[in-house]
């Protein structure tokens, strides 16, 4: 969710030298990570790990994988 704030759009008008720029960011990410958590939002952004041979799938950060980032369809 920070994305927007640090990015094009709004990035510009960042600045890590201001405190308060600092901490919106710190808390727009903890709630990102708390509704991520709880289930009510689902993620938006991938890092993966490419090979051309089998390997078994490492950790997940918290309680997410890849079956809990699906976003259903109704």
């Amino acid at each position: 969710m920070v994305d927007p704030f640090i990015e094009r759009s709004f990035g510009p008008n960042f600045s890590v030298e201001r405190d308060w720029d600092r901490a919106f960011v710190d808390r727009v990410h903890a709630r990102d990570e708390a509704e991520l958590a709880a289930g009510r939002i689902k993620p938006t952004h991938m890092f993966a790990v490419m090979r051309n041979m089998s390997v078994e799938a490492g950790p997940f950060a918290g309680n997410t994988s890849p079956a809990l980032a699906v976003r259903h369809t109704h």
